[in-house]
């Protein structure tokens, strides 16, 4: 016999939606398990979180599922996961050391310099479609009448 798990033990998570409640959003996932009920998990995760941590809100499904699968495979198989779990700074300082750090810049950003006001020539508008030569003042200063 293998070390690996039978089929029938196997939970496939799917991801159910969100809800919002104040300052916490709930991520819902339904644990689906050949042969056995739906069981269905949530994980709370603080807002504030992912701004103390510059993650974006849409990495936070990815992130919670992540969490769940770690808890399913660690968890004795005598004993059920929890069905709900909070999102905390060590799961949120964990799935950081994950991703992969963005590469250095190899040449400085460009910074805008204005130009001189005599490098910039104006051209006139050309007449149109959007641009008709009826609402343009065409007369030079001294053919107009005083």
């Amino acid at each position: 016999m293998t070390g690996r798990p039978r089929m029938d033990t196997e939970v496939q998570l799917l991801y159910a939606g969100f809800d919002q409640v104040a300052n916490t959003r709930e991520y819902k996932f339904d644990g689906v398990c050949r042969g056995g009920p739906t069981r269905h998990y949530v994980v709370g995760a603080d807002l504030a979180l992912f701004l103390k941590h510059h993650v974006g809100m849409q990495e936070g499904p990815a992130l919670c599922l992540r969490l769940l699968i770690a808890e399913l495979h660690t968890a004795p198989p005598a004993t059920k996961p929890r069905l709900r779990r909070d999102l905390n700074d060590q799961d949120m300082l964990a799935y950081l050391a994950t991703r992969p750090v963005p590469a250095a810049r190899k040449t400085p950003p460009r910074r805008w310099k204005p130009r001189p006001q005599s490098a910039v020539p104006l051209a006139p508008r050309p007449a149109g479609k959007y641009y008709s030569s009826s609402t343009r003042d065409t007369t030079t200063p001294s053919s107009r009448q005083s």
